[in-house]
């Protein structure tokens, strides 16, 4: 796909906007989970930027795919966790943290795959936050990292009508401390947060627990 973009891009021809809005139709509308996973694999072979579009889109396949898979079916969804991980990989200081209701959905969107309980939909959702605060710690002003950092500690900022009820990052990360497929990943992301933030809103935000070394 990249050889033909590239060929056509020399012609004259662009055809990488159209043809990635195509491709993500086709994953939305298909009926096929295989059909659906191919058509990811061309989107991000494209690279193009995350827009609301995509964005949109993207959510749209996750929801479907939830909605209607079979036990231990995560092909799907780790294909869409994919092709966040690299929208996310493209983006620049320019575009990455300007006001758009792109990022904070996207950064919401990765807590919410959280909440799944296959191992692999969470270990990659971890990956997708991981790669995200480390474009944040590079392109953002130190108050932006401590904004975005307490809005996932607490709930106060977190989307109306989560079920269940969004209670901060700490108990979701703490599943990933449970399994040795998903501990590496969960513990980069807690050291993040970590580094910015004092270890005991980090481990539990409720001032009445005690905390031993």
């Amino acid at each position: 796909i990249k050889q033909l973009i590239v060929a056509l891009d020399q012609c004259g021809i662009n055809l990488s906007v159209s043809w990635s809005v195509e491709v993500l139709h086709w994953a939305a509308m298909s009926g096929s989970r295989h059909h659906a996973a191919r058509c990811l694999e061309i989107y991000r072979a494209l690279s193009q930027p995350l827009t609301q579009q995509t964005m949109t889109f993207l959510v749209g396949i996750m929801y479907r795919h939830i909605a209607e898979r079979r036990p231990s079916d995560c092909g799907v969804g780790i294909e869409v966790l994919l092709t966040l991980q690299s929208s996310v990989d493209i983006l620049t200081d320019s575009n990455l943290w300007r006001p758009s209701p792109v990022y904070p959905q996207l950064i919401w969107f990765a807590v919410s795959c959280l909440n799944s309980g296959m191992q692999a939909e969470y270990n990659f959702a971890t990956q997708l936050l991981n790669k995200l605060f480390d474009k944040l710690f590079i392109d953002a002003q130190p108050s932006v990292i401590t904004s975005v950092s307490n809005a996932l500690l607490s709930n106060s900022l977190s989307p109306a009508n989560w079920e269940p009820p969004y209670r901060g990052i700490q108990s979701l990360a703490m599943k990933g401390l449970m399994a040795r497929s998903t501990e590496t990943d969960t513990i980069s992301l807690l050291l993040k947060f970590a580094s910015i933030l004092p270890y005991c809103s980090v481990i539990d935000p409720d001032p009445k627990t005690r905390l031993l070394d």
